[in-house]
């Protein structure tokens, strides 16, 4: 059974589901009686139904101000779930696509603009698999530090969680001393914030930089704040700071 398919024959429940974060919180249950059958989709038939139809084709954006502008679908229409009641109408004709940070507040988008008669695909996936499909996403310039400013920003002065996106042969081999270890696949895979860097600047460290961007892009989608270390733990061991391996012994940045 898709979620698409529980959606439609279970409404979304007897629970109001909360929605809006810090802007605001609010219920968003339709009526169960009223709740309509929404499609299933990903971002890979989205780019596919912009490819036949792009008049037809509306992208329906329900994450926050701070989501959004971490990174957006180019040409999406941004309406936060809280308003998507209210602001149906001034959606453009054709099928609404709409999606959020993993899925759950874009599954209540969904069932209210099915429930007001509109054709609905809900697409169930995180923002970082819109790039992977083709689809242009709009993203600020991330900010970077070097491995002095990732040193002091970690440190006990600092208050930022140094996330090392590396792969287990590269940690064990070495490591910034408390440095917190997430590979990149693993945090891609996820849907949130991890819960080491909550309510914390990341400041993301992968060997040379280029992975440590995609995981700082991913954490600002998601709504954290996150800058990476240009030249990576390269950088680090260069500018003669600390390297332990697995043991806590002298490590080497493999």
């Amino acid at each position: 059974m898709s979620f698409a398919d529980i959606i439609e024959t279970e409404g979304l429940g007897d629970h109001s589901h909360l929605a809006g974060g810090a802007e605001r919180a609010v219920a968003v249950d339709p009526p169960r009686e009223a709740v309509r059958a929404c499609r299933a989709g990903t971002f890979t038939g989205l780019a596919r139904a912009l490819d036949r139809d792009p008049d037809g084709t509306v992208v329906l954006d329900v994450r926050r101000d701070s989501e959004r502008a971490a990174g957006h679908l180019e040409g999406s229409v941004r309406i936060p779930l809280h308003e998507v009641r209210a602001r149906a109408a001034e959606l453009p004709a054709g099928t609404v696509w709409v999606h959020c940070a993993a899925g759950a507040r874009a599954a209540a988008a969904a069932s209210l603009l099915a429930a007001a008669g509109r054709e609905v695909v809900l697409v169930h996936e995180a923002l970082d698999a819109a790039t992977g499909a083709g689809l242009p996403v709009v993203s600020p310039a991330r900010a970077r530090v070097t491995a002095r400013q990732a040193r002091a920003r970690t440190g006990p002065r600092g208050g930022a969680v140094l996330l090392d996106v590396r792969e287990e042969d590269e940690w064990r081999a070495g490591h910034a001393p408390g440095a917190v270890h997430l590979p990149l696949s693993a945090l891609l895979a996820g849907d949130g914030v991890p819960e080491a860097v909550r309510d914390r600047e990341a400041v993301v460290v992968c060997r040379s930089g280029q992975r440590s961007q995609k995981g700082a892009r991913a954490l600002a989608g998601r709504g954290a704040r996150a800058v990476d270390v240009e030249g990576g733990m390269r950088a680090w061991a260069r500018a003669g700071y600390p390297v332990v391996d697995e043991h806590g012994n002298p490590g080497t940045i493999a």
